[in-house]
């Protein structure tokens, strides 16, 4: 959709000039780099992951899916810690990367990629804009049925009981992106299935019509 309104050899010349990267369950994106890079997920899940300043843990910041961009999206204005890394969350992933300077000059010569690329830093900065509401002014609970909701928009599939997707997170890592403990998360879950919210099990989340 980011490309919609390209020609085909516009598609062709940036097929061109980007470079596909393919990685496996585990495998880690480094984006701090002195050769900056903006990437453009085509299939897969990924998970920003930064450094705790004080206990040292790696904590889960972000969830990246298809079609998301990640990388240097800032253009310069960083999104990201030094030290945060992309980790491949899915089976697999595969993304295309640019250079920064390429994909600029891209948009110069095209205003309407340009002008679909702001939106998308508008809707990311809403989003982070959200969350941080969310953890001011809203309770635990809310919080994970609102991270379910938003996880069954963005990547599940109408079934018979509601809308089901792959999760590919821990307990412990849901629990980091809603701003709660594991074992406050592994409570609530149980309560959401046992009210008929969810059904639940470690790959799979169904919310119930």
């Amino acid at each position: 959709d980011f490309f919609k309104n390209l020609s085909e050899g516009e598609v062709e010349g940036l097929c061109i000039m980007s470079n596909l990267i393919e990685a496996f369950k585990d495998e880690t994106i480094y984006f701090n780099s002195n050769v900056k890079r903006i990437y453009i997920l085509k299939k897969g899940v990924i998970k920003i992951v930064g450094i705790d300043e004080q206990t040292g843990e790696e904590i889960v910041k972000d969830l990246i899916e298809e079609g998301d961009l990640f990388g240097e999206i800032g253009l310069g204005q960083e999104f990201y810690d030094n030290d945060d890394v992309a980790i491949v969350a899915s089976p697999s992933i595969s993304a295309c990367s640019f250079l920064v300077s390429d994909f600029e000059k891209l948009m110069q010569s095209k205003p309407d990629l340009g002008i679909s690329y702001t939106k998308w830093v508008g809707f990311r900065l809403e989003k982070l804009s959200t969350k941080y509401s969310d953890l001011m002014f809203k309770d635990v609970k809310t919080r994970v049925k609102n991270f379910i909701v938003q996880q069954a928009n963005n990547s599940g599939k109408q079934v018979a009981e509601g809308v089901t997707y792959k999760n590919y997170l821990t307990q412990k890592e849901i629990a980091q992106l809603v701003g709660a403990s594991r074992q406050t998360v592994t409570t609530l879950f149980a309560e959401l299935e046992k009210e008929g919210f969810i059904k639940y099990d470690r790959s799979t989340v169904t919310l119930i019509k």
